[in-house]
């Protein structure tokens, strides 16, 4: 990245981290950035979504078969109440059906927009305690089945402008689809499904993109189905899922997530499966993760690891192992770095001699995990000296001068 790029990322990340600490009631009034951690609300259990249940006054969800996507919507007394997206089916002939809960049921042409308005006093429904009458919205082909789901429309009367969708619970049992297009890059905050509380996703032949899946699902509590392992690339996954505070389904690998993987879920500390893996974990992996303090699988390393891995995770307090054997280019100062980070260790596998700098100042390491840390350096006699920054660290006061020969015999020089 140019050093451009580098202060753009930067700037956002402050701004993500602002917004996500003040989303957990802190007050920064007039706080400088360097105070930000001392601010964050903790919680032993996370919080968030850990002990919520779906309230008792919606509506009972109907029985599901494969070729179905169900949305509960909350038609509100001042909302806009429209909502829109857009399904394609095979055959393309075949088209689909959309019920919309209040009494209007439509058919469309394979990949043409569904849309409609709601009326709120037209809707015969109970009103739940936020005041909005729940109704189901039903998705089902008309022959065929349904090849490809794209979430991100509006409805034909906005000019500009998106808003909000109602939907509080989303179920997508399509097991012949293969493209899911749920939100898109710069997501407006008013495209974003905010008040989304439960997914499912029960679709295992989706081997494209799957970008921003759940990004800025900001009210998410629940994801009863997920399989993603075939999808080529899933990055932007629930950033921005910051009461999100539930066990992932047994299933779910993770294998293909790439930038900014549940990025800002500030609520979320909960232990990864044993089958769990991370083949391209790369730029601000679960960066702003405040609650996460939970020991990855011991089988778990972190490949194409990139800048800002697990940035501002101040309650973690275990060993991370990193394979740099997948990154071509140099890991910059900011690839560990975070004044507050709470790190028991960090180990390197497949140091290649391109990195020559790392930053791990105030980290929690003690001693020994520095030790080990510096046998982990590549060898750079007869090279470049490189630079290891650990100031601020636990052990770093407890160091011999034996310990720190490990690392400057090999041609680093150690700041701190």
């Amino acid at each position: 990245m140019t050093l451009a790029e580098n202060l753009t990322a930067l700037q956002t990340l402050k701004q993500d981290f602002h917004d996500t600490i003040t989303g957990m009631g802190a007050d920064l009034t007039d706080v400088p950035f360097t105070d930000y951690p001392s601010h964050i609300p903790q919680s032993s259990s996370g919080g968030g979504s850990a002990n919520w249940t779906r309230p008792a006054d919606r509506p009972v969800k109907p029985a599901m078969s494969d070729n179905t996507i169900l949305m509960l919507f909350g038609v509100g007394s001042m909302s806009p109440n429209d909502m829109a997206f857009l399904i394609t089916t095979n055959p393309t002939t075949a088209g689909y059906s959309v019920d919309w809960g209040d009494g209007t049921v439509d058919t469309y042409n394979s990949n043409v927009k569904a849309e409609h308005i709601y009326t709120y006093s037209a809707v015969n429904a109970a009103v739940d305690s936020n005041g909005y009458k729940m109704v189901w919205i039903t998705v089902t082909p008309n022959s065929g089945n349904i090849s490809a789901v794209n979430l991100y429309q509006k409805h034909s009367s906005r000019a500009g402008t998106y808003s909000v969708p109602q939907v509080f619970e989303m179920y997508i049992q399509c097991p012949y689809m293969t493209g899911l297009t749920f939100s898109t890059a710069n997501v407006p905050s008013t495209a974003q499904y905010s008040l989304l509380e439960i997914f499912s996703l029960d679709v295992n032949n989706i081997t494209g993109a799957m970008d921003y899946l759940l990004i800025s699902c900001l009210n998410l509590k629940i994801i009863e189905k997920l399989y993603i392992e075939k999808a080529s690339v899933l990055s932007y996954f629930m950033q921005n899922c910051r009461t999100y505070n539930q066990p992932f389904p047994e299933n779910v690998t993770f294998k293909n997530v790439t930038n900014y993987f549940i990025n800002n879920c500030s609520s979320y500390n909960q232990p990864f499966s044993e089958n769990v893996t991370f083949s391209n974990a790369a730029m601000n992996f679960m960066a702003n993760c405040f609650s996460y303090n939970q020991p990855f699988p011991n089988n778990v390393i972190f490949p194409k690891a990139a800048e800002y891995f697990m940035l501002s995770c101040s309650s973690f307090n275990h060993t991370v192992t990193v394979d740099l054997s997948g990154r071509t280019s140099a890991i910059g100062t900011n690839f560990i770095s975070n004044a507050n980070y709470a790190q028991k260790g960090l180990r390197l596998l497949n140091m290649g001699t391109v990195h020559t700098a790392l930053n791990i100042s105030n980290s929690n390491m003690d001693r020994d995990a520095l030790v080990l840390l510096f046998g982990d350096l590549a060898d750079r006699t007869g090279l470049t000296a490189g630079t290891i920054t650990i100031t601020g660290c636990y052990g770093a006061s407890k160091l011999s001068s034996d310990d720190r020969a490990i690392a400057t015999s090999k041609n680093w020089n150690i700041v701190g």
